[in-house]
């Protein structure tokens, strides 16, 4: 039986929270939202992890609302003891609608949420979210074009998706967590600036025993094997030799620093796809494309593939999509779909051993494409890196992933030292 639901709105989220587990040799899976599927997961008892990516960081916030409060509620009926809602550690997405949906099927009428991951850069302090220091939206994810941040204090964004009461708790007030029950709906949201602060929480929650139901991203999830009394053994991981293909579809600007410095220090190829490939690739040479890869790999065995980065050359993605009939708000999508279609071609020659993947949505549409039913993690290569095996799919093979906010500009050279 599943013990502990995690809960996120990309596929990179649902990995860097089910890997804290992993890697203290507990069994987690990741499965795309299925209703049927997953409450077959639950009950089949296969895993005592199970992380579900809903894909709602895109959605409308009724629309994220009704997936996480459907899950929830199957969940519950279903006999799932804990319960995690794993948020973007730069707070993107829909996060007041989304703790909402989780707070309004839960029997306590509060919420426990510490949006902090001290490791990544991100801490919380007196109800205020910074990344490495800056304001979370002085940072570059204020500019994020599909989802911006735009407040800096954590109630404000909640509150900007629901009128659910919050309650900042703050760094030298983590007793006041002991208190009895909220009379009213209540998300606390609890300060954390060091990991040793998320410990002193864990204990307070312990003590509580407010640890059923709770709300953040990885930091606050690498507490959960000790503070739900997981049982740790190991799991076995095997990395191949042979080439590397990085498929990157972040536009974050960190993603193309990091990528620059894998072209520089690292000697990884670099080849930019083109507005046809990433829109209409049906209409483009894809043989000829995949022999191009194959070359690249056989004479230097690592290459990156990557969606355009500047400011010119999303303008022409843009412009061909508008000229193809693709409305705006959709580009996002159709370009993770057909980075996803492509990597398949690339794969089903036969030419690629090791696979890394930034980018949550890029994720999913190469899960996609290669049909996989599920992964799971193995290893936490460094915060929010992961090693993964794919369950099912049309290749069985390994993979590696990184959301694209997260990791240093060096995270290639890291990555390579694991492979190699």
């Amino acid at each position: 039986m599943v013990k502990l639901l995690v809960i996120a709105d990309d596929f990179t989220g649902a990995l860097d929270t089910s890997v804290q587990f992993a890697k203290q040799g507990i069994s987690s899976v990741v499965n795309v939202l299925d209703n049927d599927n997953v409450s077959r997961l639950i009950s089949r008892g296969d895993c005592e992890v199970l992380a579900v990516d809903i894909e709602s960081r895109h959605l409308s916030p009724a629309g994220a609302y009704e997936r996480v409060s459907s899950l929830v509620r199957r969940a519950i009926e279903l006999g799932v003891e804990f319960i995690y809602k794993k948020t973007d550690s730069a707070l993107r997405g829909n996060i007041g609608s989304e703790l909402a949906g989780m707070l309004d099927n839960i029997p306590p009428n509060e919420l426990i949420f510490v949006p902090a991951f001290p490791k990544a850069g991100r801490v919380t302090i007196k109800g205020c979210h910074y990344v490495n220091n800056v304001p979370v939206n002085d940072s570059e994810f204020a500019k994020d074009p599909f989802n911006p941040v735009h407040y800096a204090d954590v109630s404000s964004i909640i509150l900007d998706q629901s009128n659910i009461a919050t309650r900042c708790v703050h760094f030298d007030e983590f007793a006041k967590l002991l208190d009895g029950r909220a009379a009213e709906k209540t998300i606390y949201v609890v300060d954390a600036r060091s990991d040793e602060d998320l410990e002193l929480i864990g204990t307070v929650l312990s003590r509580s025993n407010k640890a059923n139901f709770l709300a953040g991203c990885a930091g606050m999830a690498a507490l959960l094997p000790s503070l739900l009394n997981f049982k740790r053994g190991s799991l076995s991981q095997d990395v191949v030799a042979g080439n590397t293909l990085v498929v990157s579809g972040s536009i974050s600007p960190l993603v193309s620093r990091q990528v620059r410095y894998g072209q520089r220090k690292c000697r990884y190829s670099v080849m930019t796809l083109s507005p046809e490939q990433l829109i209409m690739p049906e209409k483009t040479n894809i043989p000829d494309f995949v022999k191009r890869v194959e070359l690249a790999l056989a004479e230097n065995g690592k290459l990156i593939l990557e969606a355009p980065q500047n400011k010119e050359q999303l303008r022409r993605n843009e412009e061909y999509a508008f000229l193809c009939g693709i409305a705006p708000e959709g580009i996002a999508m159709r370009i993770a779909s057909n980075m996803g279609l492509l990597t398949r071609e690339i794969i089903i020659s036969q030419q690629v051993d090791r696979l890394v993947i930034f980018g949550g949505d890029t994720l999913r549409g190469v899960m996609d494409k290669l049909n996989v039913l599920g992964v799971q993690p193995l290893q936490e290569i460094a915060p929010g890196v992961v090693f993964s095996k794919l369950i099912g799919g049309i290749s069985p093979m390994s993979v590696i992933t990184k959301a694209g906010g997260l990791g240093g500009d060096n995270v290639l050279e890291e990555i390579d030292k694991f492979l190699n």
